[in-house]
């Protein structure tokens, strides 16, 4: 009977929560850039940033 927290399945949890922990901090790195940069409204950004950058 095969280990049910083999090193593959451990592996597999790590890369994708790596993998959503990238693309969760680049939607709020767009948010701040079209704030900043385009000056667009928060609303207009997206929800994502709202609580870390429109203050």
């Amino acid at each position: 009977m095969e280990k049910l927290w083999s090193k593959d399945y451990v592996l597999n949890i790590v890369g994708n929560l790596l993998l959503f922990v990238v693309f969760y901090l680049l939607m709020v790195y767009t948010t701040k850039l079209a704030i900043t940069e385009f000056n667009v409204s928060v609303s207009e950004a997206g929800p994502q940033g709202f609580s870390l950058w429109a203050h």
